[in-house]
C-alpha cells in the first residue's frame, strides 16, 4: 500500500473524531523525558557503518478527546540526542553531532481502569517524522512514515488532573536508507475537561 495512502487514511481518520469529540471530555498531555536511539545503520560512501548515540531527551504534547475508556489524540513531539561513535571499516571513532526528530502523530490508547484514581494504558499511533542527523560537515535530513507503541500506568486526582509513567516504542522503519528507533521513558502530565 502506499505510505501516503496509509498516511491520508490515519489523518483522516482522527478528523473524523472531531466533530464527535463535543460529546465527550477533551484531554490535553504535556510529556517528556529521556529517549534511548537504537543504534543506526546505513552505509557511508558505499561502506557500511554505524552510529551509536548517549541518551537524549524527548518533549510533546497532545490534544484529544475520551470515549469512555478510549482516548484518541493528535501529537507532536521532539527528540534529540548526542551522537557517540561511528563505526566505519573496522574502526571506531568518537564522534560530534547529534540526532534529532520531529514528529506528528494520530494516537488511540485504550485506558484500563483499576480503581477510581488509577489505570493501565496501551496502544499506539502513526504519522509522520522530519528526522536530521549532524556531525562534523555532513548532515542528513529526511521524512517518512512513523509508527509508535506504548504502555503506562496513570494516577488521576478528582480535579481532572493526573499524572503518569509511560514508556514508548517509536520507530522510522524506512528513512533514508536505515530504521530509526528509540525507546522512550516519560512522565506525563494530563488535563480532562
Amino acid at each position: 500500500m502506499n505510505k501516503n495512502v496509509l498516511l491520508g487514511a490515519a489523518l483522516a481518520a482522527g478528523m473524523v473524531a472531531v466533530p464527535s469529540a463535543a460529546t465527550a471530555d477533551q484531554v490535553v498531555k504535556f510529556f517528556g523525558g529521556v529517549t534511548q536511539p537504537d543504534d543506526i545503520s546505513g552505509s557511508y560512501y558505499g561502506y557500511d557503518a554505524e552510529l551509536s548515540t548517549d541518551s537524549g531527551y524527548v518533549v510533546g504534547a497532545a490534544f484529544g478527546a475520551t470515549f469512555s475508556d478510549f482516548d484518541i489524540e493528535a501529537e507532536v513531539s521532539y527528540r534529540t540526542a548526542d551522537l557517540d561513535e561511528a563505526s566505519f571499516l573496522g574502526y571506531t571513532y568518537d564522534l560530534e553531532g547529534d540526532a534529532e526528530i520531529l514528529a506528528f502523530m494520530i494516537n488511540g490508547w485504550y485506558n484500563v481502569p483499576i480503581s477510581p484514581n488509577f489505570a493501565l494504558y496501551g496502544g499506539g499511533g502513526v504519522g509522520w517524522a522530519q528526522v536530521e542527523t549532524t556531525f562534523y560537515y555532513n548532515e542528513f535530513d529526511d521524512g517518512d512514515l512513523a509508527f509508535q507503541l506504548g504502555v503506562g500506568a496513570d494516577f488521576r486526582m478528582d480535579n481532572g488532573y493526573s499524572i503518569g509513567l509511560g514508556y514508548r516504542y517509536f520507530t522510522v522503519p524506512e528513512v533514508g536508507e536505515t530504521e530509526i528507533t528509540t525507546n522512550d521513558f516519560m512522565l506525563v502530565l494530563s488535563k480532562r475537561y
